[in-house]
């Protein structure tokens, strides 16, 4: 049956049994709220009149969504040789994922604005969590004493671990491209909330040029580039990338430069990126023995790197780059039905890789109330060619639905690792955005030995419990008292070459 829990809030209503009631109920029986049965923890700051909240809640009308979420992404996150992520429970320094929209609206603006500076919960009694950070570091060791470029490089044409760092091969133009990939939002150090203009440090290169690099920055996959700097040897410089990349999930970057056979080309390269991270997700150590483990596998058991897919069917000139050909019904103004009829979706996997499995989702128009039973929305899938599609997705709309549109994701698991699928949507009535999450298997095995660093003070003293593990196993942290958590820390340390 219906259950009402309210996420604003953070809140729920319970009957004698314990039980959570429905909204319905919650509209009929003062008592739940006035003198609840089951106290389960607060609804509503305690100053405020109950009665005066079951008046308000009353007369309130119900609309009925069905799959109002969107799905079809992964926390999942994998990290190359010279990379460090470290993940704090606070906030760090003013950074946090802001909308110039927040500051039109004043309650919103008064919460940013309210010690500590960033974005929060807007009902502070409800929950002592902010927001917290993240900050993926990679520094690989680009010389040829050392496994690190090979690991992590994404693609590279005529650039090679030499002994000064990478060098050109062969006399002429080279490159190499990295991949920054999170599953959490990007975010900038926020400054003067009335000028995004001046966001900083969302992703920062820093690198030291033997020759002339460019870099370019690309948001889908190689699709299409976009010019960042151009940097001169003789000296480590910076290159900051939030204007570019603030608010996305990642981005490929470009090192693109010329020389002579056996010429030293960049001595090295790091790459900074913050992210937003929700605190409560965190592992955090309390007093006593804390059972923690180490796992390194998506969630069907297998080694893959994950890869989103997310056309923007706004743009027909970005969605031509994702379609095997653009759609015969299709208006990126009519916003509601954008797409009617079939959309063939190509997913392809990296070099080196296959497609081991994939989730493929969308959101879709519907028929409401009894015409529900009228949407036939669909989605299929062929490997390897754009035929023979099998359906993985039929719409089976309930009658209550009194809202025009619903998200459908699921997971499909290939019988072998391919390296393209397709996947046809339907709209019928209306198909307004489409999205998939690639999951893929790399040629070669991939590594699983970490270190692991909790950070934790006790007694005004900051400890760091340093755990080293050779690939999946279960750990123990013991604290004498109870601890108050600071940051934890997963790194892939830099390989000597064999």
């Amino acid at each position: 049956g219906w259950h009402y829990f309210d996420l604003d809030v953070r809140g729920a209503l319970a009957d004698a049994n314990g039980m959570v009631v429905s909204l319905r109920e919650a509209q009929r029986n003062r008592e739940l709220w006035t003198n609840p049965p089951c106290k389960i923890g607060p609804f509503f700051p305690s100053d405020n009149d109950k009665n005066k909240v079951f008046e308000i809640y009353r007369g309130s009308n119900i609309d009925y969504y069905y799959r109002w979420f969107e799905a079809g992404g992964t926390m999942d996150f994998y990290l190359r040789q010279g990379e460090t992520f470290t993940r704090w429970p606070e906030p760090q320094g003013g950074r946090w994922h802001h909308l110039p929209r927040y500051n039109k609206t004043e309650w919103i603006r008064n919460l940013i604005e309210t010690e500590p500076v960033g974005a929060k919960p807007n009902h502070r009694d409800f929950t002592r969590w902010n927001h917290g950070n993240g900050l993926f570091h990679y520094e690989p060791d680009l010389s040829d004493s050392s496994t690190d470029f090979e690991d992590g490089v994404y693609a590279v044409k005529n650039l090679a671990a030499g002994r000064r760092g990478l060098h050109v091969v062969e006399k002429g133009p080279a490159e190499a491209v990295f991949e920054i990939f999170t599953p959490y939002i990007i975010v900038a150090k926020i400054n003067d909330l009335d000028d995004p203009n001046d966001d900083a440090e969302a992703s920062v290169v820093t690198i030291e040029p033997f020759l002339p690099v460019d870099l370019a920055v690309s948001l889908n996959h190689g699709l299409t580039w976009l010019q960042a700097r151009k940097v001169e040897p003789g000296k480590k410089q910076t290159v900051d990338l939030t204007g570019t990349v603030k608010g996305t999930y990642g981005y490929l970057l470009k090192l693109s430069t010329s020389g002579a056979g056996g010429e030293p080309a960049i001595e090295s390269l790091a790459i900074d990126t913050w992210v937003q991270v929700a605190p409560i997700s965190l592992p955090l150590l309390k007093k006593g023995a804390n059972h923690l483990k180490y796992e390194a596998a998506d969630r069907y058991g297998l080694p893959t790197v994950p890869m989103f897919i997310h056309p923007n069917c706004a743009d027909p000139n970005d969605l031509a780059k994702y379609l095997v050909a653009m759609p015969q019904d299709y208006d990126p103004k009519r916003a509601t039905s954008r797409i009617r009829g079939d959309a063939v979706l190509r997913l392809v996997a990296l070099d080196g890789m296959k497609i081991a499995w994939f989730s493929a989702g969308a959101t879709f128009r519907t028929h409401q109330g009894d015409y529900a039973k009228n949407t036939d929305n669909r989605i299929a899938y062929a490997v390897g060619r754009p035929e023979q599609f099998q359906e993985i997705y039929r719409a089976t709309v309930p009658t209550w639905v009194n809202h025009w549109r619903y998200n459908w994701d699921t997971d499909v698991v290939l019988n072998e690792p391919a390296e393209e699928v397709y996947v046809r949507y339907t709209g019928d009535p209306g198909l307004n955005t489409m999205r998939a999450c690639l999951h893929l298997l790399a040629d070669k095995p991939m590594g699983k030995a970490v270190r692991i660093v909790h950070g934790y003070r006790m007694g005004g003293k900051l400890h760091r419990k340093e755990i080293d593990l050779t690939g999946p196993a279960a750990y123990t942290v013991q604290c004498d008292d109870e601890p108050e958590n600071v940051f934890i820390e997963i790194a892939v340390r830099s390989q000597p070459t064999k």
